[in-house]
């Protein structure tokens, strides 16, 4: 039975929102509530959200004066939010559970009675506390881990802002702003007794996280516009800022799993009960404040040429004990922008043209204290208070820098046959110079992390845009647009030559014991997918055996390159059609070339309950195509398909094996909208609506959504961990304006 499908559940999303504004010439207020409640399709997921905001604007001394006030509250929560990876998560189990076992009966009963322990214990087909079953870390009951791993997420975030402006001529303001934004982040897992003991202790394990973070910002601004001469208009600003930081004002509270017991009784989530010799206590805070000069001035010559210059100098705290903390660092930007059709008479068939150029450079700080970190840490782990030597350091005889990102922009905008065709091109090509990376310590230096900036990454690429409204009358508008993307990013240079050979491969995530790793090479491309094992080939590209038919290692002590997620370009095709009150749109957009890699279709096949080793069973093993033994001979029998998948699948089998192409083309959004016409003053305007979103691929290789991604930043692109499938989703939507 497919026990897979069943597991799901059909997910929903609501979205329920109130607003209502009002006022007169001098005051005007704004109050709106939302609320978003979703299930997800996992069991037990759920997610909530309360949005309030107000906001109030006043104008005194007839407009000279102008107030502006805004306040915003959000609280959410979450329970079981779906993670991808091994561990607490319930899909490795519910995709590897050996068929012809009942899934039924595991699911009804995740837990029993243990004799030994004199309480309700997991209960799975490997693991059994009575019988000494302990089954594999990864994999536990799905409904023991929903039920008895919960996981909760609170999170309480408040802003406010104020602004006052005052008009000292009619060409002259000054504002004064000031905005304050403080979250406060709550996470607590609670994993009851028998849970694998490699992540939670044998009483249980009770992890609480609290974390602040606030932001204080403050700036004084004057701004201009003022004509110079008939033709000649100049308008900017100029003043400073200031930005104040507490991140991460965080306070862990844990159960050092290496501990026997953790917990004085089982499965009692207290601060209090947890085992004073099993407690692991982290503290941390990071501060940091940025102090800003800026301006800036436009140039506009009869309304058809416009000149836009930037600059602004930052100094941050990150940079202390650095060259840069006294100096700041300083960037720029300048921007010419000509209007064609108004200098020029253009064919009449041309009705806008309008070209750009720009340059920018663009600076940016470091994380708090990285510039010299302290000597020592203090943890408490396990019940001891430890003071170790810190390990993480700024590389020998280098100073961290401000990141250095240079861009150089041209772009073309016209619009032919009264706009019902218009082309937008641009090109650009970024550099950024001294990109602030941690990488993994050379072993024997006694440090295990460096912090470093990168030479230079290089981003060039291509954005076109096509509309088109090839119907245009009285009752009908249809229009249509194209969209096509291209980026080309190479790693030219990785460091001073001096400090780093350009043959040496950076880390940016160690794979361990898994098939995958992130790195960057000089020649490469920022994300590119590394591998710890590939199959070994010869100058042919052919599959070697060994002398008992089995496919071979290519290792050579380090990472190994399998492939860029990076698409080779990205293409849309976008839609709108309105008709007597009815409004159709549908996007199909389309991401080609690249490669992902799925760590999940690995571990299925190694274990056997993939499609894929089903069929070579069936077929009694897997041929392969290209393949010769060591002596160069074709190899023309069939390969044992549970030895086959054993060899080159697993978490740390053959990363090439597991590669496969990114190109996916998909209906991303299909929605259709009807305005009611009203004949009543009670209501200013109704609209009903019918929404799909990701209905359906129309072509994909990868046996996943290539647009996944295993990390929470660029490192792991492409990169499939047991993560949740891709789901579509349908709605409906009213919208009711007074």
């Amino acid at each position: 039975p497919d026990h897979v499908k069943g597991f799901f559940n059909t997910g929903g999303t609501w979205t329920n929102g109130l607003s209502v504004s009002g006022g007169n010439e001098i005051a005007q207020s704004y109050f709106s509530y939302s609320n978003t409640n979703s299930k997800g399709i996992i069991p037990t997921s759920r997610f909530n959200r309360h949005t309030l905001n107000f906001r109030e604007t006043l104008k005194l001394l007839k407009d000279r004066l102008t107030l502006d006030a805004n306040v915003t509250f959000v609280k959410q929560d979450a329970h079981n939010r779906p993670v991808s990876g091994l561990y607490y998560n319930p899909l490795p189990s519910v995709y590897a559970m050996p068929r012809g076992i009942s899934f039924e009966q595991y699911k009804n009963e995740f837990e029993v009675m243990s004799l030994s322990r004199n309480m309700m214990t997991q209960n799975w087909w490997n693991i059994n506390t009575d019988q000494n079953l302990v089954g594999e870390v990864e994999y536990a009951n799905p409904y023991w881990i929903l039920h008895r791993n919960p996981r909760d997420e609170a999170r309480f975030r408040s802003m406010a802002s104020l602004s006052v402006k005052y008009q000292l001529a009619d060409w002259l303001s000054v504002q004064a702003r000031g905005n304050f934004d403080r979250s406060y982040d709550k996470f607590e897992l609670k994993a009851y007794a028998s849970t694998d003991t490699r992540i939670a202790a044998r009483n249980g394990r009770y992890s609480l996280e609290r974390e602040f973070n606030t932001q204080m910002y403050a700036d004084l601004i004057f701004n201009y516009n003022k004509a110079l001469t008939k033709d000649l208009k100049l308008s900017g600003i100029f003043g400073g800022s200031l930005t104040d930081y507490q991140l991460r004002d965080r306070t862990l509270n844990d159960v050092n799993i290496g501990n026997v017991d953790g917990l004085y009784s089982p499965n009692i989530f207290q601060l209090a009960n947890i085992d004073p010799n099993s407690i692991t206590v982290q503290q941390g805070l990071d501060r940091k404040q940025v102090q800003a000069l800026f301006a800036s001035a436009n140039f506009g010559f009869k309304d058809y040429l416009f000149l836009d210059l930037t600059a602004r100098n930052d100094w941050s705290s990150t940079f202390a004990f650095t060259p840069s903390m006294n100096s700041g660092y300083f960037y720029y930007s300048a921007g010419l922008t000509a209007v064609l059709s108004e200098m020029f008479k253009l064919p009449a068939a041309i009705n806008f043209a309008k070209a750009r150029l720009s340059y920018a450079k663009v600076g940016n700080d470091l994380p708090a204290y990285i510039s010299r970190p302290a000597t020592y840490n203090y943890r408490i782990l396990g019940g001891l208070k430890q003071l170790s030597f810190n390990n993480r350091v700024p590389a020998p005889r280098t100073y961290l820098k401000p990141e250095d990102n240079r861009s150089f922009e041209a772009g073309l905008d016209v619009r032919l046959l009264n706009d019902r065709i218009g082309i937008d091109l641009t090109w650009y090509k970024n550099n950024n110079y001294q990109q602030y990376v941690e990488i993994p310590a050379p072993s024997g230096t006694g440090y295990s992390t460096y912090y470093l900036n990168l030479g230079n990454i290089r981003n060039t690429g291509v954005e076109a845009m096509l509309t088109l409204v090839p119907v245009k009358t009285r009752g009908i508008t249809w229009t249509s647009n194209f969209n096509f993307s291209l980026n080309r990013n190479k790693v030219v240079k990785l460091s001073d030559p001096n400090l780093v050979q350009s043959t040496v491969v950076f880390r940016l995530t160690e794979p361990g014991s898994n098939m995958y790793a992130s790195a960057v090479q000089e020649g490469g491309q920022w994300g590119d997918i590394y591998t710890q094992a590939l199959v070994k080939r010869n100058e042919k590209g052919q599959i070697m055996l060994n002398d008992e038919n089995r496919i071979i290692d290519s290792t050579n002590g380090n990472i190994l390159f399998a492939g860029s997620p990076n698409p080779d370009f990205l293409l849309g095709w976008n839609n709108k059609i309105d008709y007597k009150g009815f409004t159709l749109t549908f996007l199909i957009d389309g991401r080609f070339g690249g490669k992902v890699m799925s760590m999940t279709q690995a571990e299925l096949d190694a274990r056997g309950v993939s499609e894929a080793s089903a069929k070579a069973r069936d077929n009694g093993g897997v041929t392969l195509e290209n393949a010769v033994g060591e002596d160069g001979k074709p190899f023309t029998g069939k390969y044992d398909a549970e030895t086959y998948y054993q060899d080159i699948g697993g978490r740390n089998g053959n990363g090439d094996m597991y590669m496969y192409d990114a190109t996916a083309i998909r209906l991303r959004e299909l929605a259709l909208s009807y305005r009611i016409p009203l004949r009543t003053k009670a209501i200013r305007s109704l609209q009903v609506g019918l929404i799909g979103r990701n209905l359906f691929f129309l072509k994909r290789e990868a046996p996943f959504d290539p647009e996944t991604s295993a990390g929470g930043d660029n490192r792991l692109q492409g990169i499939d961990i047991f993560g949740l499938p891709a789901t579509r989703s349908f709605g409906a939507s009213v919208k009711i304006g007074f």
